[in-house]
């Protein structure tokens, strides 16, 4: 399937991958965004077809049975996905294809295409990442924010599978999105 690299950016809730990732796509245009698809409702900032694909959880289901999906998991009682077309054209258009994937998928991802590059995202400190879940708009539920709190250790221990760690310090992004852009400096840009 691969023509150009795939890679994964991996890390806890609130870390900021989705921040990191659209300041690399804007600096890397040779870069693509491969789309995940889920069951969960678009958040208010969120455009369907643009952050991610929108589906009902019955819709999902059916595309999973079918072998829609290159890879699928579930993650805070929603289901996440990557399409086996979508990935398939990002590949075949551009030298680097690049996804936001929970661990459960990057490792199903790493077992059935080793080649794929992982960089994982922590935290300066565990205690950044409440913060910035509450401020997300519109407000997620306490509940909701507890599970994910609880889950982003186990997430955080999982950093040393990855092929490469950054850090995302409070008050360092920018620091943050130079270190990704050095891992993803040998992977050919096109003119």
């Amino acid at each position: 399937m691969a023509e150009g690299t795939f890679v994964l950016i991996i890390g806890p809730t609130a870390v900021g991958k989705s921040t990191v990732l659209t300041e690399v796509l804007a600096r890397r245009p040779d870069a693509i965004h491969v789309l995940s698809t889920t069951c969960r409702a678009p958040r208010k900032n969120e455009t369907p077809g643009v952050d991610m694909h929108f589906l009902s959880c019955e819709a999902f289901r059916a595309r999973a049975d079918e072998g829609d999906f290159f890879e699928h998991a579930q993650y805070s009682q929603h289901w996440y996905g990557t399409s086996r077309s979508g990935l398939r054209d990002a590949l075949s258009a551009s030298p680097l294809a690049i996804k936001i994937v929970e661990i459960q998928g990057a490792r199903i991802i790493k077992r059935l295409m080793p080649e794929a590059v992982t960089i994982f995202i922590e935290p300066g400190r565990f205690e950044d990442l409440e913060p910035r879940l509450r401020a997300r708009n519109p407000p997620m539920r306490e509940e909701d924010i507890l599970k994910r709190l609880a889950t982003a250790p186990g997430e955080i221990a999982a950093a040393h599978e990855c092929d490469h760690v950054v850090t995302n310090r409070h008050g360092y992004l920018e620091e943050c999105i130079q270190d990704v852009l050095r891992i993803l400096r040998p992977f050919a840009k096109t003119a």
